[in-house]
């Protein structure tokens, strides 16, 4: 079937169909990722339903599950007077504030892909009441949970690394499964974590260092009175 092109705003005329069997080897890999991401979502979503797994992934993708798993690492940091693990809480805090921002109210808006649970075509499976902002690329837990993975892998060495890692991969597998996300979103989110990662660490080293100098010249001014 021929294809179709705009001249100008008044006519419309056929491609060729030549030019427009090139257009179509042209999108054909990208037609091919999409079914694949289609496909990994039902795979996750309908295919492994279960109802243990649908109470696992709930919590594994409740942001209010990690919260609390943060505020205990603090505290646990503060209590043992770790100041390296105070100072990773620290970084991996600006770290993800930094990815949760951005990734809102940037690239969600920049990309403008609909999460597939608002897409009724694909019939998933309703896990979890509501869906949530209509936004899904690049995903939030996945590009959040990667950058304080990361942030932790070099501060805290590649043991703790691995471990956050590895609970971020059961978050993303979690935000597929509950049909919240495409497995490109996540794969998405867990990209621009290398970014986010490295300018977290850039900026809570500054603020750190402009932290110190504060306080230096605050107890300076102090011991002069």
């Amino acid at each position: 079937m021929a294809g179709w092109s705009t001249q100008n705003h008044d006519l419309w005329v056929p491609l060729p169909e030549s030019q427009n069997s090139q257009s179509s080897d042209m999108f054909a890999p990208m037609e091919t990722l999409a079914k694949l991401d289609i496909f990994i979502l039902h795979f996750f979503n309908i295919g492994l339903a279960n109802p243990v797994l649908d109470a696992v992934m709930e919590v594994l993708s409740n942001r209010n599950v990690w919260l609390a798993v943060a505020a205990t690492s603090i505290a646990f940091a503060a209590l043992t007077k770790n100041r390296n693990a105070l100072y990773a809480c620290f970084a991996i805090a600006v770290s993800v504030t930094l990815s949760d921002w951005v990734c809102y109210e940037w690239l969600k808006p920049l990309f403008g892909r609909i999460r597939p649970c608002y897409d009724t075509s694909l019939a998933l499976r309703a896990v979890v009441d509501g869906c949530g902002s209509q936004l899904g690329f690049p995903s939030n837990h996945a590009a959040n949970g990667m950058s304080a993975a990361l942030v932790g892998w070099v501060l805290l060495g590649r043991r703790w690394g691995l471990v956050m890692m590895a609970a971020v991969l059961f978050v993303g597998l979690s935000r597929i499964y509950l049909g919240l996300h495409f497995p490109s979103d996540v794969a998405g989110g867990f990209l621009f974590s290398l970014l986010f990662s490295v300018l977290g660490l850039v900026a809570a080293r500054l603020i750190a260092r402009f932290a110190a100098q504060v306080f230096r010249q605050w107890t300076y001014f102090r011991s002069e009175k």
